[in-house]
């Protein structure tokens, strides 16, 4: 999780993601990106960590863990 946290780029990519019901479309258009990108970005998390913030209750465990860090 700290290589995820530490990046700013992520972080912002996972507020954006909360800040736009979880859809990618919003999420990349918010956060200036390619929607390929922003899959790519989130296969890489779900890589890291095994959470999918495509699935509302992996998206959950993330926004609390961000929330307590």
């Amino acid at each position: 999780l700290n290589r995820i946290f530490d990046d700013t780029q992520m972080e912002k990519l996972i507020l954006s993601m909360f800040e736009n019901n979880l859809n990618v479309t919003r999420t990349a258009q918010a956060v200036y990106m390619h929607r390929n990108t922003v899959i790519n970005k989130l296969e890489y998390i779900k890589q890291e960590t095994g959470l999918n913030l495509q699935k509302f209750t992996d998206a959950a465990c993330m926004y609390w863990l961000l929330k307590a860090k």
